[in-house]
């Protein structure tokens, strides 16, 4: 997907696609407004891996953890939490300005060499974000299997009063994958118009779906109706 050298700004963006969303209808304004926007708000990620060195997320308020043991370096998996990381506060420095640009998040990475995230280590991962002071958290991430680590680790989230969104996962009609299926998760479907734009690992425009990006969607526009 390419564009002009002007950077997107994604609420903007959304907020002419969705002009019936009330959480974009105050966020969508330009100016300095734009760059601060979801000040004061700390959000937690628990994704797959991340590429710091993406320009859109130079200056952004990120505090990253990892929690694999040998941390996933394929592009695949560094594309998963980048996208995530720009579309919540992608700085707009190059290609995009998130949808929360003036937000702390705190990311937590849980891909393995081998793509997969140990349910354990997960949890711990899980855990982490609450006690670190995310008032809620992101998993555009999931597994069939039912784990009583990630289990014990959302009932923590809740007794908290922590409110963890989580990508429902597999086709329609299904069961959704956990941990959107744990009755305190808010399990987040995939877009049901298609497509939106995200910045990946090698710092490029591109148009994502699926449940993991409508989770993370999801997660920015509880924030905005918020405040």
């Amino acid at each position: 997907m390419e564009r002009d050298a002007t950077p997107m700004d994604l609420a903007e963006y959304l907020a002419s696609r969705w002009p019936n969303e009330p959480a974009l209808a105050a966020a969508s304004s330009r100016g300095a407004s734009a760059k601060t926007r979801g000040a004061g708000a700390v959000l937690g990620l628990l994704d797959a891996a991340i590429e710091l060195d993406v320009e859109d997320l130079v200056g952004a308020a990120l505090q990253v953890r990892g929690f694999a043991r040998r941390a996933a370096t394929a592009q695949a998996a560094r594309d998963h939490g980048t996208c995530s990381a720009t579309l919540l506060v992608g700085q707009g420095a190059q290609k995009l300005r998130g949808l929360l640009p003036g937000a702390r998040l705190h990311v937590a990475t849980v891909a393995e060499a081998d793509g997969v995230a140990n349910p354990t280590l997960a949890a711990e991962a899980l855990a982490w974000l609450v006690d670190s002071g995310a008032t809620l958290i992101a998993v555009p991430m999931g597994s069939r299997e039912r784990e009583p680590e990630l289990e014990r680790a959302v009932a923590y989230a809740a007794v908290r009063g922590v409110p963890v969104l989580a990508a429902r996962g597999g086709p329609a009609g299904e069961p959704a994958w956990f941990p959107a299926g744990y009755p305190t998760v808010r399990a987040v479907a995939e877009l049901s118009d298609g497509e939106i734009p995200v910045v990946g690992s090698d710092g490029t425009l591109s148009l994502r779906g699926g449940s993991s990006i409508a989770c993370v969607v999801a997660a920015a526009l509880a924030v905005l109706g918020s405040r």
